[in-house]
């Protein structure tokens, strides 16, 4: 049924969301770090990684199983970043292991760049080819974590919020942007196969859809508009970021929201037949790739796209 969200939220803290969907991370397992240990090209299924058998705990093989997801960070080596840059891209990516784990065989150890000492040779297998190159001169620090614990399977239908109360009163401590009332409508975080179906979110304090660390989602047939604070720095707007992976934004509405963006090494999705009025979809924060727009009504007139 569709439900009609009336609320004071009084001094509710900002940030928070009125709908959240979030898994976690398995934090006594993230000392549990594998190392890229040679580049790795585009498409390729297969890494070899290194673990440093002198770092305690030791690695425990119950994480590193077929069908877990595998949390990837690293960055750009400095020689990326550019006068347009305040520092080098970063990667974040999720990606789910096709196999266990399994010790190199002799032969792809012989094969491989030299091995450091007091460590050993490990071998991931993943279910997608990966959409970009881990060239190691490039990129330094590139760890695999078996600390992503995502929530799986969630959807939310046919709901409405609106936060029809806004209070103007800056928050003692923080900056003239920031407000009381900055609420979230919707808040997607460490999350697999989950989706939104039917979903409208108007007259948010903050940002009407949010998304962090996603990967295989769906947003379909949802309405997204006029947020209290659209041309505030940071604020207003409808956020794929912090690694959005897979998705899908397809037959969705945005009105005078600030962006869509897909940010910070956001890869594989895809906005199709969706309207932005007063709107623009963004690629921000550096390193977003292999995304794609197709059959979309994009009106934007204001001059507000930055």
């Amino acid at each position: 049924d569709d439900k009609h969200h009336h609320a004071d939220y009084g001094t509710y803290p900002a940030y928070n969301a009125v709908v959240e969907v979030v898994g976690g991370n398995r934090w006594g397992c993230c000392h549990n770090t594998l190392q890229l240990h040679s580049a790795v090209k585009r498409g390729a299924t297969t890494f070899f990684v290194v673990q440093n058998l002198t770092a305690t705990p030791v690695l425990k093989e119950a994480y590193w199983k077929k069908n877990e997801y595998l949390s990837v960070s690293g960055s750009r080596s400095s020689a990326w970043t550019t006068a347009t840059m305040t520092k080098a891209p970063t990667l974040s990516m999720v990606v789910q292991l096709a196999t266990n784990v399994r010790n190199a065989t002799e032969a792809e150890i012989a094969a491989a760049p030299m091995v450091p000492p007091q460590h050993r040779l490990l071998v991931l297998e993943v279910v997608e080819p990966i959409r970009t190159e881990l060239d190691i001169s490039d990129w330094k620090s590139v760890k695999f974590r078996a600390n992503f614990w995502p929530r799986e399977a969630v959807g939310i239908e046919q709901l409405t919020i609106e936060q029809q109360y806004n209070d103007y009163t800056p928050v003692v401590g923080d900056s003239a942007n920031y407000y009381q009332l900055q609420l979230h409508g919707v808040r997607f975080t460490n999350c697999v196969d989950c989706w939104m179906k039917g979903v409208r979110v108007t007259h948010t304090g903050h940002s009407p859809l949010v998304n962090h660390h996603i990967y295989h989602n769906t947003f379909e047939k949802c309405d997204f508009s006029q947020p209290y604070y659209p041309f505030l720095s940071g604020i207003g707007a409808v956020v794929f970021g912090g690694g959005a992976h897979e998705t899908l934004i397809e037959d969705c509405a945005f009105n005078e929201v600030r962006h869509v963006e897909l940010r910070s090494s956001s890869s594989g999705n895809v906005i199709r037949r969706c309207t932005f009025i007063e709107t623009d979809p963004n690629f921000a924060l550096g390193y977003s790739y292999e995304n794609l727009l197709e059959g979309n009504n994009i009106n934007t007139m204001k001059g507000t796209l930055w």
